[in-house]
Parts: C-alpha cells; sequence; structure tokens
C-alpha cells in the first residue's frame, strides 16, 4: 500500500531535482530565446527517398514521418564550453500531436557525421547503398550498450490509442496529452565528442526506427515546431547542457514498486527525479516493497552497494522493525522472446527488468538509471505506527547519499492461515534441469519461496499428489489451503480415493481448513465435451465426497451446475460478447457476468476461482513480464470485488528457453 505522495514525487521532472543530486549549473541553447539573441541552431527535414523535395528553409515545422523522414538539428555550442567537462545533454523536442500511429513507433537520435545545411534535399544513404555518405548521414556503428541499435544514443516512444489485440502503457498516461509534450533525448556522447574536438559539430539527427511487425512499416506522423517556429518561442528545439557541480555526481530516485523501470527501452524509462524520501504502508507480517534507481551523471559508478538500519518507531524507541526484515534485489534486463504473441501484442522484444536476485554490489553505467528492488516484510508482532530509518547508497568511488524510509505499520495482521485459495503449475522437472539436481533442501527453498507469496507448491496439470505427501503437513502449517488429488484424472478412482485417505491421515482434524482438488479437465469449449467429463464428475462425488471436482477455464454454464464444484472462469476487464455458435462454451467473466453468477455459485456451496495464463490482451490482466507491476494486486482486487474465493496461475516456471542461457547467462 504505497503512499500516493511518493507517487508524485517520484514522476517529478527530474530537472527540477537537479540541485537536490549536487548537480552543476545548466546551459539553454534555444532559438531566440536562450541565451537572449541565441541565433545559432539550424534545422531540417531530410526525406529518404527523394531526391528533389524543397528544401526546408524558413519551413516552421520539422515534418516527423515514421522511417520515412530525417530531423537533422545543429547547435553552435558556446566557446566557453569547449574542452571542459559536462555532466550531461539533453535535446528536446515538442510534439503537439501524434497522428498515423499504427500500435507503437519508435523514434532514435544519432550524431550526424556528415555536413549539411538547411537547404539539403538530397536523401542520407540508406542500408545496403553504395557510394559515399550523403549529407546529413548519421553515425551507425558506435554500440552505446544501452538497449538500442548501433549508433542510437536515446530514443523515445509513441503509443496508439488502445484497440482490439492492442493494450499500451495506460499506466504512463496519456500518449500525447492535449496540449501536447515534449520528448527528450539523452545526447550526451554527442556533445562530449564536440566540445572535445574529437569529431566536428554536424548536429543531430532523429529518426524512426523500422521495428519489425507483421503489416505496413511504421508511418506515425508528427509535425514539432522548428527553429523558425514563430507562433511560440518557447517550443523551438532545445538543448539543455549541465556543467558538473559539487555534489555526488549521481542522481538517487525513491518510488513505488506498481511498475518496472528499465532505462534500455523507452517504454520503461524512468522519468522521475531525485528522491531521497519514501513513506510505504503494511499490515502486520505483510511484505512491501519500495524501489531505488541509480543514475551515474558525472562518471561511472564502480562498486555500488547498499546498506540500512533498523526501523525505528516515531513514538516508542524500543520498538523496531530490524533490518533483517529488508532484502534488496537487483534486476536483470531480460529481452523478451520474439514470438508470435510479442510480435502481435507489444510489437517489439524489449528489454525489461524481471528477475529479482539478491544484491551485494554492481558497477553502474553512466548516464542509465539503475533499479534496485527492496522487499520489506514486518513482523507479525510489530507495534502499529510510523517507523524510520535510513538506507544509504555507496559507491567505491562517490561520496554516499543517505536516503530516508518510512514504514507506517497498520494495527492489523495479515492471517497466517489462508481463506483464498491459490494455486499453479510448478514444473519441478525445470528446477532440476536449471540446478542440475533437485535435492529434498533445494525443494524446501522453492516450496517456502511460494509460500512466502501465498501462492501453494501446486503441479497443476501433474497425475501426482500436489504437494507432495511429504510436505504436505508443512504447506499446510504454513497456511497453504489447497492440494490437488491429481491434475489430470483418467478415471481411477481408487487411486484418488486412496490419496483423499492419506490427505486425511496425514491432516487429521486440520483437513478441514484445505480444499480437496480433482482436475478432470481443462478449457472446455463446447457441450459436446462435456458429456464424458459430466459421468467422471458424477462417480467422483459417489466414490470421493468431500473432494472437489474442478474444470480450469471453466464458467458455471447452466450445462456443468451440478456436476463442478469448482468454477475457473479467466477474469476479463472488457466486456464479454455472448457466445453466437451452437453449443459454444465461453469461459470468461466480465463485470456484468461476475455479478449474475459468482454469489449464487457459491450460496450452491461450490467455489469459485479465477485464472490467467498469457500476459494481457486488451481485456485481460496478468501478473505478466510486460505488464505494470500493479496488475497482480489490480486482480486480487477484482477477486475481492466479485467475490471469488481463488486465483489459477499458469505458471509458475516456464523455463525452457530460460536455462539455455544467452550471451552467457541464463536465469531464473
Amino acid at each position: 500500500m504505497s503512499d500516493i505522495r511518493a507517487f508524485i514525487l517520484s514522476t517529478a521532472p527530474a530537472l527540477l531535482c537537479m540541485a537536490a543530486a549536487g548537480m552543476g549549473g545548466e546551459v539553454a541553447l534555444q532559438q531566440g530565446v536562450s541565451p537572449p539573441g541565441y541565433a545559432g541552431c539550424t534545422d531540417t527535414t531530410l526525406v529518404v527517398g527523394e531526391t528533389h523535395a524543397k528544401a526546408h528553409g524558413a519551413d516552421p515545422t520539422l515534418h516527423l514521418r515514421g522511417v520515412a523522414n530525417r530531423l537533422l538539428l545543429k547547435f553552435d555550442l558556446p566557446k566557453r564550453l569547449l574542452g571542459k567537462p559536462i555532466e550531461s545533454a539533453e535535446l528536446r523536442l515538442f510534439v503537439p500531436t501524434v497522428s498515423d500511429c499504427d500500435y507503437l513507433a519508435e523514434f532514435i537520435c544519432a550524431r550526424v557525421t556528415v555536413d549539411w545545411d538547411n537547404t539539403t534535399v538530397l536523401a542520407p544513404a540508406v542500408k545496403g547503398q553504395s557510394g559515399p555518405a550523403a549529407p546529413g548521414d548519421y553515425d551507425r556503428k558506435t554500440d552505446y550498450a544501452n538497449g538500442r541499435p548501433a549508433g542510437a544514443m536515446d530514443s523515445e516512444t509513441f503509443f496508439a490509442p488502445a484497440k482490439k489485440f492492442w493494450l499500451p502503457p495506460a499506466h504512463l498516461g496519456p500518449d500525447v496529452p492535449k496540449g501536447g509534450r515534449w520528448i527528450r533525448f539523452d545526447v550526451t556522447p554527442a556533445v562530449e565528442v564536440w566540445l572535445g574536438a574529437e569529431a566536428p559539430n554536424y548536429g543531430l539527427c532523429v529518426t524512426g526506427l523500422n521495428i519489425p511487425r507483421k503489416n505496413t512499416p511504421q508511418y506515425a506522423r508528427a509535425e514539432i515546431p522548428s527553429a523558425e517556429y514563430a507562433k511560440d518561442k518557447a517550443l523551438r528545439p532545445k538543448l539543455l547542457i549541465r556543467t558538473p557541480g559539487v555534489g555526488p555526481g549521481y542522481m538517487v530516485g525513491m518510488t513505488h514498486t506498481m511498475r518496472r523501470f528499465c532505462d534500455r527501452s523507452p517504454r520503461f524509462k524512468y522519468r522521475g527525479g531525485d528522491v531521497t524520501r519514501y513513506e510505504l504502508a503494511a499490515a502486520r507480517d505483510e511484505h512491501e516493497g519500495f524501489q531505488v534507481l541509480v543514475k551515474p551523471i558525472r562518471q561511472p559508478l564502480r562498486a555500488v552497494r547498499f546498506d540500512w538500519t533498523d526501523l525505528v518507531h516515531t513514538a516508542d524507541k524500543t520498538a523496531r522493525i530490524p533490518r533483517g526484515r529488508i532484502s534488496c534485489f537487483s534486476q536483470p534486463p531480460v529481452k523478451l522472446t520474439w514470438t508470435w504473441y510479442t510480435r502481435d501484442n507489444y510489437r517489439k522484444a524489449y528489454d525489461l527488468p524481471d528477475p529479482l536476485v539478491p544484491f551485494e554490489q554492481a558497477d553502474l553505467a553512466r548516464g542509465q538509471a539503475t533499479p534496485f528492488w527492496f522487499d520489506v516484510h514486518v513482523p507479525a508482532d510489530a507495534k502499529p505506527g510510523s517507523y524510520t530509518g535510513d538506507v544509504t547508497v555507496r559507491p567505491a568511488n562517490a561520496p554516499a547519499r543517505k536516503l530516508t524510509l518510512t514504514v507506517r505499520v497498520w494495527n492489523f495482521g495479515i492471517p497466517r492461515q489462508w481463506n483464498f485459495h491459490t494455486m499453479g503449475q510448478m514444473i519441478w522437472r525445470e528446477v532440476r534441469k536449471y540446478h542440475g539436481q533437485l535435492t529434498p533442501e533445494l525443494r524446501r527453498k522453492y516450496i517456502d519461496f511460494l509460500l512466502d507469496h501465498r501462492y501453494g507448491p501446486i503441479q497443476q496439470y501433474n497425475s501426482g499428489l500436489s504437494p507432495a505427501a511429504e510436505d504436505i503437513a508443512y504447506c499446510v502449517e504454513r497456511g497453504c489451503n489447497t492440494i490437488y488429488l491429481t491434475g489430470d484424472y483418467k478415471g481411477n478412482v481408487q487411486v484418488v480415493k486412496d490419496r483423499f485417505e492419506s490427505v486425511k491421515k496425514i491432516l487429521g482434524k486440520k483437513v478441514d481448513q484445505v480444499v480437496c482438488v480433482i482436475y478432470i479437465g481443462d478449457e472446455v469449449t463446447h457441450v459436446d465435451k462435456l458429456k464424458g467429463l459430466s459421468r467422471k464428475a458424477d462417480q467422483l462425488h459417489a466414490e470421493v465426497p468431500g473432494a472437489m471436482v474442478m474444470i480450469g477455464g471453466s464458467y458455471p454454464h447452466k450445462e456443468m451446475i451440478g456436476y463442478l464444484d469448482v468454477y475457473d472462469p479467466k477474469l476479463a476487464t472488457a466486456a464479454v460478447a455472448d457466445n453466437t455458435s451452437p453449443g459454444r462454451l465461453h469461459y470468461k467473466m466480465d463485470d456484468k457476468r461476475a455479478a449474475a453468477i459468482v454469489r449464487p455459485a457459491r450460496a450452491r456451496g461450490e467455489e469459485v476461482y479465477f485464472y490467467g495464463d498469457l500476459p494481457p490482451l486488451a481485456d485481460a490482466l496478468h501478473g505478466g513480464m510486460e505488464c505494470p507491476v500493479i496488475g497482480p494486486r489490480v486482480m486480487m482486487w477484482q477477486a475481492w470485488k466479485y467475490g471469488l474465493n481463488g486465483h489459477e496461475l499458469y505458471c509458475y516456471n516456464i523455463w525452457a528457453k530460460n536455462t539455455a542461457g544467452t550471451g552467457g547467462k541464463k536465469w531464473p
């Protein structure tokens, strides 16, 4: 339950916070605005493939056209900066509106390597074209190790409005809100090269990135005010150069855990500023988190590590949350696999953080904000009230920075015994493959990890007992309340009956705390397939009374009532259309359907769970890698709203490709 005040602080413009980080002065270059009388900006639009286009001249607009056009901008730099170090440089362009954006469009910024002026009309050489470089050609070779193509110092992305099979990052707000917005490119490497006389200043190029897609090339359109724009001079292109200060030379941001941050992808870029205080709230025995982002400004940071203190109650100094209850994790970026799903629904194989790896220390690249995830586990006996302590960032080659963390503990605790059923598919063979073996100790670590996060260690599609017999008592003692007698019932009722009796023997009176599930089918989409399943259900009800019969991905259609004890529809956020094909059965549930079916089913003594498999289309929420991290929280609030009493998560660990390793690395 993160404090909204910290959320607002974390998304404040970065420039407003530079002084807090000890940054230096700022030189702003903008035609006719700053410095007063400045006339050193030249710009033009090059149209790729058109050699007889009209020269830009005094055109008040730069015409951005996806991959078809290139914008060239050159700023004369102040002589007093020549040969001097800088901390950063940023190009800003104002975008009033964007049109014709099909899904997403990404634009890169690169250093121009061939001279030009605003009468240039010849398009630069394109990939595969021989001959000398043309005026306005740009760098395609330098690898900035920033997740962009070679030559690209930075990039920005525009997203189309939501539509079928397309879910833009709505958590970022309007892509280009009414009134327009500034887009920003980090051009520090280019300005440093020019000031150091390592290469002549031929300016900057902004052009579209051709993202692989199944349909037409990107052609997003934007009319950007040029250096000649007269209606409002303040909207002309800007180059902002920051000079060194006396502070630590790096920015630190404290923020929530509602979204992922990764400067290697414009979709996940950290756009907040320097924030050194954060407050969160949690119940007793609850896990809650926050993130710290560290962005080296002046130089790369070496051997960065964190330490932190106990959190001390503000009113009772004897009450503490011990520092051992706080954990720190790095978030290594992972490139999404390019599949039909990534292609059709995200349009790009993003780099993004996903695995949380226990953190000790790391070297951090200059100019990129690196996220660190902190987990606070409030003790079950913590005294209600506010606790405060310090988190300190300690680079080996820069001064330490002290951050303030406040945790408000509510006057209630999370029950040890769950009343919400959670299950999924824990693939133990993937664990064995990753580690080379599966010892009892390793197995227990994975079980503890799932139980710490209140998910049962269930093998949903395994024919055996799950959790295994030797783990059942431990899991139930830790709160697990769901046991699968089988996840793949083939009709051998005696086997299931014997397992049920063994569970009763293991748990004794505690068997009343759990639901024992017999999984007989999955995502049944036609009434014809129900005939055999209904016979199995009748047999199980007669032979194994007390066990619950379940079909995964099931909705309480009239044909299922009386046969199933556990329904498991897919939860949708958009309206679900009625089936029009005779005998067709859907398994999605929206707001309207939930109100009509959940509480009546619960009143009949049935269970209604919900499930999610793939990351979301426009009509579903999930905890998938591409999704805002707030998604799993919202799902649970939806469950409370509808009266659902369980969640099936497919899948915990599909690791087949991960364990193969990429670039010498594998995860988890």
